[in-house]
């Protein structure tokens, strides 16, 4: 995307912080004296500029406005603490719910009405509209004329809102005025359509703003054609930290002279802000226009795709879907967009994309699954899926859409399932569907193989099921996790046959703690003991004495498993600890 800024640094604002919050609390009280706190929001003002050196001066002054809540947590608890806002200097919180127009303030809020007026008294030089208190009429007017200003002084860049440097789909409403919001939104439409002048300006808000996707992709679609017209877009980047300032700053010997905000111009066309709007609002970079219509024309072509880039999907749209099960499955798992997968944990899906909530709500309707009871995640309870769902009500809503994707899965036949899990599926997915946002296909074979597992066992071709799962530990499984359950499956379907492919991971010498021979030998104990009690034995000594990095340790998890599995094994576990060669 073209329009982005490099945020400040983290561990420098940190740094930062700290040295306002020393500068205002030594100049607040010097020589140990009572603190002599300001009593209105003008005085406030002057005595913090007062404490502030040129660096700082110049810093604060070139950043823009609405990023001054990075300040928020360092220079701002310094305002709060050294002025008395919390309790000590009642006047002063007086006098700022005042210039706030309120009867009262937060003290967070006043250090931030603080740390703003700082801000504008640094940039005197130049006209600081208020832009949230403009007619909605005249808004983007304003908001050109100051651009114009821009083109002869920089510094008045650094007055205008947000939505002019990002263009991204805002998430969080909260902080927004949705009755101004919507006026503004309809006057962006109206001047996308008939003033070319502040098209431009038009499409950043509604990019930035609007939630009708669809509508939104309408109106973009509408000025594709735009090359020749051009326009100068504004950008601001946070210079990079010389490494040196940064190890003199943390010893106080040096301030960042060179730490000030940047600002430039890109000319672009109509057409490839379109372009960008795109993309921001459907999470994609597009480098050229090309790259979009190819984009654009998977959206027709690949019903993944389509169905990804939906604002979301009725009531009746599913159930038109229901009857083919197989293409739904794909649609709530694959897009990436409805359920999520838990790559770090097990890689099974536990839970729904909250803003997908209305579109998951509808299919829980057409499921069926609406009054059906439930109490756990419909997974192989030896996946020991674990959430803490009894208090939360997204979880409990979360927990219900996974059950009732698995009542969906419940619904394919028992050749349908194979066909799903072949290999083959996967070649053809990475061939035909498979974009950079959908999900890999294993995260849903995985699902698959979690709640369709009965299936998959009781089917008398145990040689293909065999094969199958041995194709997925081997090349396609999502997690140590998702490994350790394909091994218990291969050791349930055929136990001697898998004690012969995994022999081959116990020939040599172990040097270092191994994820998967934890895994053979947990499944193992669980389901061969007796075909493998003295090679478990064996294995044991020799590695007793191992100092492997790898936790769980292979001797601790052998004695774990053996102690708590079943009385047979409890008794092996005895028979170790009374040898002369167990060491604790």
């Amino acid at each position: 995307m073209i329009f982005k800024f490099k945020r400040l640094n983290s561990v420098v604002l940190l740094i930062f912080g700290f040295v306002l919050i020393g500068t205002l609390v030594l100049g607040f009280a010097k020589n140990g004296r009572k603190e002599s706190f300001p009593k209105t929001f003008e005085e406030a003002v002057y005595q913090i500029i007062g404490s502030l050196d040129n660096t700082d001066k110049s810093y604060i002054k070139s950043i823009p406005k609405f990023e001054l809540i990075i300040f928020h947590h360092d220079w701002g608890t310094g305002i709060r603490n050294s002025l008395g806002l919390w309790g000590k200097n009642k006047e002063l919180l007086e006098s700022c719910a005042k210039k706030n127009g309120e009867m009262s303030i937060h003290p967070d809020n006043a250090s931030m009405l603080l740390i703003e007026g700082v801000w504008d008294k640094l940039n005197s030089d130049i006209e600081i509209i208020n832009f949230d208190s403009i007619a909605v009429n005249n808004y983007f007017q304003e908001i050109h004329k100051v651009l114009i200003k821009a083109k002869d002084n920089k510094n008045y860049l650094r007055t205008l809102p947000r939505w002019i440097y990002e263009i991204r789909r805002l998430n969080d409403f909260n902080n927004f005025n949705k009755k101004r919001g919507n006026d503004l939104i309809i006057t962006a439409k109206k001047i996308v359509s008939k003033d070319p002048e502040l098209t431009y300006l038009g499409l950043l808000y509604l990019a930035y703003y609007y939630e009708d996707k669809d509508s939104l992709n309408t109106i973009l679609d509408s000025k594709l054609t735009l090359d020749k017209i051009n326009v100068d877009i504004p950008s601001f980047y946070f210079n990079d930290v010389n490494p040196e300032n940064l190890i003199l700053l943390q010893n106080n010997q040096k301030r960042i002279a060179d730490k000030t905000v940047e600002y430039y111009w890109n000319n672009i066309s109509i057409q490839n802000l379109v372009v960008n709007c795109f993309g921001s609002i459907n999470n994609k970079r597009f480098n050229s226009l090309d790259n979009f219509i190819i984009w654009q024309k998977e959206k027709i072509n690949n019903y993944l795709v389509k169905w990804k880039n939906k604002s979301a999907i009725s009531k009746n749209e599913f159930d038109s879907l229901m009857i083919e099960p197989i293409k739904l499955l794909k649609i709530l798992t694959l897009t990436n967009k409805y359920f999520y997968f838990d790559e770090n944990n097990d890689g099974l899906t536990t839970a729904c994309y909250a803003d997908s909530k209305n579109s998951i709500q509808n299919f829980i309707l057409s499921s069926g699954f609406k009054n059906r009871s439930f109490k756990s995640y419909p997974y192989d309870s030896t996946l020991q899926i674990w959430a803490n769902y009894e208090d939360n009500e997204y979880q409990q809503f979360s927990l219900k859409a996974t059950n009732s994707l698995s009542f969906l899965a419940d619904k394919l036949t028992d050749k349908e399932l194979f066909i799903l899990l072949d290999s083959a599926s996967i070649i053809e997915y990475n061939k035909i569907l498979k974009t950079d946002d959908l999900a890999e296909y294993k995260y849903f074979a995985g699902f698959l193989f979690a709640t369709q597992y009965k299936k998959i066992l009781s089917n008398p071709d145990k040689n293909k099921v065999f094969e199958m799962c041995y194709y997925y530990w081997k090349k396609e499984f999502i997690s140590w996790k998702m490994q350790d359950y394909f091994t218990d499956l291969l050791f349930r379907i055929n136990s001697h046959r898998s004690k012969e492919i995994f022999t081959e991971y116990f020939k040599k010498e172990p040097n270092e703690g191994s994820f998967t021979r934890n895994g053979i030998l947990s499944s193992m104990i669980k389901y061969d003991f007796y075909g493998n009690k003295d090679f478990i034995l064996d294995w044991y000594w020799k590695i007793q004495d191992k100092k492997f990095r790898t936790h769980p340790k292979e001797n601790e998890l052998i004695l774990s498993l053996l102690q708590n599995t079943n009385e047979q094994t409890k008794e092996l576990y005895n028979l170790i600890l009374k040898d002369k060669r167990y060491k604790k």
